[in-house]
């Protein structure tokens, strides 16, 4: 029981990592508080927090720190390049301790991830969203195997989702999401056999020489939800920037 407390854990850390990191450090310099140490913060060029036998030949395609802790990273990685004879799942997510070089999570898919992050009112849950328009919602506390799912018949996103954010207040179960054809999903993380709002976007495209007007899809790159707000940004292939509202009005 004594060498299976948390306490005990704690201190093997410490340990562990006295080359690296001082727990009991002071990071402000108490005579002048505001003002940051950055000599005494700087570890070094940088940091290696992963075994290379577990993201062997990806590229990290998004990175995230939760705002409840300062030491967990969620890191989105690739699937594996110049390897075609990988039998690993093309989807890597690795949620890191930067202290620590063992991962505290892995999370492997069939198919790549393409847009992760944390949940805003609960940070124990990972949302993810694939390359064939899948999201999938994991628990920390419950591991690899994804919590909830939204259908994979293509019923709402057909194409890769490159962008998933959280939507209302940060208590909110509500999350949008976008793939690269400009369809926006809006899901309550508690039901996601249904959307509660579907919505595709177009651009008005008019031929100079026939004056024949088309509408086409819009190639979604990634988006950012404005605070306090209802209205979803979306910026495009076509170096453009659309502003949606997703509120009821």
């Amino acid at each position: 029981d004594f060498l299976n407390d948390k306490r005990i854990k704690l201190f093997e850390d410490v340990l562990d990592n006295l080359e690296k990191y001082d727990t009991f450090k002071s990071y402000y310099d108490d005579s002048n508080t505001g003002e940051m140490d950055l000599k005494r913060t700087w570890i070094s060029n940088y940091t290696e927090v992963s075994e290379e036998s577990i993201v062997n030949k990806r590229s990290v395609t998004n990175i995230e720190f939760t705002s409840y802790s300062q030491e967990l990273l969620l890191a989105t990685y690739s699937s594996e390049y110049d390897n075609p004879n990988s039998v690993d799942p093309n989807g890597l997510i690795i949620l890191h301790n930067i202290h620590k070089k063992q991962p505290e999570l892995v999370l492997k898919h069939q198919t790549e991830f393409t847009s992760t992050c944390f949940h805003s009112g609960n940070p124990k849950l990972i949302m993810a969203g694939t390359f064939t328009g899948q999201i999938l919602v994991y628990d920390v506390r419950v591991g690899s195997t994804p919590v909830l799912k939204t259908p994979s018949s293509g019923k709402y996103h057909s194409l890769p989702i490159y962008s998933i954010n959280n939507f209302g207040a940060d208590n909110s179960n509500q999350i949008v999401s976008t793939s690269n054809d400009g369809m926006i999903c809006v899901f309550n993380i508690s039901n996601f056999s249904r959307a509660l709002k579907k919505v595709e976007i177009k651009r008005t495209v008019e031929n100079k020489y026939s004056n024949i007007v088309s509408q086409e899809e819009i190639g979604v790159i990634c988006s950012a939800i404005r605070p306090n707000s209802e209205y979803l940004y979306l910026g495009s292939d076509d170096s453009d920037i659309y502003q949606v509202f997703l509120g009821t009005k």
